[in-house]
């Protein structure tokens, strides 16, 4: 046995740990203490491979233990057979979710075409009515009660809707006209005619205390600085045809006082006529 053992290397030395042609004192002789040393050597040798099965079994395991914390974040780098397996799982679901959102997405582009083609058409229409209107054709007003009513919500069916309440106004038939314009459901670009239209009609019946609320409405409607300075001025002297001179006269003074307004030079002609006081002879 001894020999056997002697031709063992050392995984350090190249020379064998125990020569076999020159033999050790016998008191340092790996085996001179008989086979309770050779069990200690062997157990060693056991317990080192023991050692290093577990290192690699823990390894694993810790692996597959349920981490936490900044452990437990996804990783970066996508892993493609998880993801495959994800999207078997949940096949069902990320179709139907793909299929909504496609509806969703063509719906708009749908739904804004069709606007698109609408108000092109209700503008064609509106401009064929406004050459009857040109040729003072007897059927314009017919033409535009039409298109005022068939695109209604459009700027063509806007429009239309104006100048047909306008000839009903011509007409002398005033209530007809304001009934046409409180049928509109209007764009925003044109609220602040709406309500001008509709004073001027109140002015038409000498209604001038209601022309006034309907031309300061049209005030808060209106976008552009100048319009509005116009409408307030309508809306002064309807209050002066109504009595209600103060009040004009509050109007008046406030455009006065702008001097970049180009109702500045009216507003203090104005003043002066309300100011003014009868000259005795």
């Amino acid at each position: 046995m001894g020999d056997e053992v002697g031709g063992l290397l050392s995984p350090h030395l190249s020379t064998p740990l125990i020569s076999p042609t020159k033999p050790l004192h016998p008191s340092s002789h790996p085996f001179s203490r008989g086979e309770g040393c050779l069990n200690r050597w062997v157990s060693a040798i056991i317990t080192g491979l023991c050692t290093t099965t577990v290192h690699r079994r823990t390894q694993a395991s810790t692996r597959t233990m349920t981490k936490t914390g900044g452990a437990a974040r996804p990783p970066i780098a996508a892993d493609p057979d998880s993801l495959l397996d994800t999207f078997q799982i949940y096949r069902k679901q990320i179709t139907v979710t793909a299929i909504v959102v496609a509806v969703a997405v063509g719906g708009g582009f749908l739904w804004q075409a069709s606007k698109a083609r609408r108000e092109t058409q209700a503008e064609k229409a509106f401009f064929e009515a406004m050459n009857l209107v040109g040729q003072r054709d007897p059927k314009a007003p017919d033409a535009l009660s039409k298109v005022a009513q068939r695109d209604d919500g459009t700027a063509g069916g806007a429009q239309a809707a104006l100048l047909f309440a306008q000839a009903k106004f011509d007409e002398g038939k005033y209530a007809d006209g304001q009934k046409v314009l409180e049928a509109m459901s209007s764009p925003k670009a044109f609220a602040s005619g709406i309500e001008a239209l509709k004073a001027a009609g109140y002015e038409g019946e000498q209604k001038f205390d209601l022309a006034a609320e309907h031309y300061l409405k049209a005030v808060d409607k209106a976008s552009l600085q100048g319009e509005k300075d116009y409408l307030k001025g309508e809306a002064a002297r309807a209050l002066a045809n109504a009595g209600k001179r103060a009040e004009a006269a509050r109007i008046w003074t406030e455009l006065s006082e702008k001097t970049d307004s180009p109702m500045a030079t009216e507003a203090r002609i104005r003043m002066g006529e309300l100011t003014a006081t009868a000259v005795k002879p």
